[in-house]
């Protein structure tokens, strides 16, 4: 997964914040994945 609009669509799934840089949405969601149990997040 490499676009921003795929990384927000994501989060948006998610119920995740939005803003911030491409890094700062990789780890967001890295995180969440972490927390929950290693939900698959799709790769593009």
């Amino acid at each position: 997964m490499n676009h921003v609009a795929e990384l927000k669509s994501e989060l948006k799934l998610r119920g995740l914040p939005v803003s911030g840089t491409k890094n700062d949405l990789i780890e967001r969601l890295k995180t969440y994945q972490e927390l929950n149990g290693g939900e698959n997040i799709r790769n593009k």
